[in-house]
């Protein structure tokens, strides 16, 4: 992901004690929220975020959040975490923004949401396909293909083992394409498969282009990967909003 690369709403009010110990170098732990909007509501509910927004940037709000829209009014808000702890500290952080948002605001904000959904990831360097000679940097990505894998319990090494060995034949290609692991909150044992683009248009182009370069690969990857799969994958689109992100470094 940054990005993934992004932002805005309060995290919860309900702190969760959750114990963890950092990930490694290898590896960037996320701390994912999913919000389904209730369609009659959405443009309250951007409005509200934007107010949000605005608090996080005058209260110094210590965690960053890339938002990603997933579907017409479902919102995928990522914050990257050292460790599972730190899900208290961004609760802790929330609360204080939710303060001085007010509470007829906030209650606004809350009656926006038809439901919310938590769970984290945890971004494998080793698995993610990096383009010896990218067309677009990571900061210029705005969208990606996304695949949630389900694999055979007991069968990861060898889907990451098939993984790693199509990323080298297609490491040429200039997309990159990064990798995660499910966490709490999703079914294990999965992985989550992240292509990008520069936007739709830009993915759908290479994605063509390749298709040719690659077919023969391509089909000895997937029929590997079929075999280690215990049902099909999801397959969805995200449109990153920049407008709603939040970086603290940056402001």
């Amino acid at each position: 992901m940054k990005k993934l690369t992004f932002i805005f709403i309060v995290i919860s009010l309900f702190a969760i004690s959750k114990n963890g110990i950092a990930q490694d170098k290898n590896e960037q732990l996320w701390y994912c929220w999913e919000e389904t909007v209730k369609p009659e509501m959405i443009n309250e509910y951007l409005e509200l975020s934007n107010d949000f927004l605005e608090l996080y940037k005058s209260e110094n709000f210590p965690f960053a959040i890339y938002t990603w829209q997933k579907q017409p009014f479902r919102y995928e808000l990522w914050t990257p975490i050292n460790s599972l702890s730190d899900i208290d500290k961004i609760t802790e952080a929330s609360m204080k923004i939710a303060e001085k948002l007010g509470a007829e605001k906030y209650a606004a904000f809350k009656n926006t949401i038809l439901h919310n959904k938590e769970y984290t990831l945890t971004m494998r360097n080793d698995l993610q396909c990096t383009p010896e000679n990218p067309i677009y940097t990571n900061d210029e990505i705005n969208f990606e293909f996304c695949i949630s894998v389900y694999i055979k319990s007991g069968k990861q090494k060898e889907f990451e083992e098939t993984l790693i060995d199509f990323n080298k034949k297609r490491a040429k290609l200039g997309s990159p394409i990064f990798v995660a692991t499910g966490g709490f909150g999703m079914e294990q044992p999965c992985y989550t498969i992240m292509m990008t683009g520069k936007d739709e248009e830009t993915f759908l182009k290479l994605q063509n282009e390749t298709a040719e370069i690659l077919a023969k690969e391509r089909d000895e990857y997937f029929n590997k990967i079929y075999k280690l799969m215990r049902k099909p994958s999801t397959n969805y689109n995200w449109y990153f909003l920049r407008n709603l992100s939040y970086e603290p470094a940056r402001n």
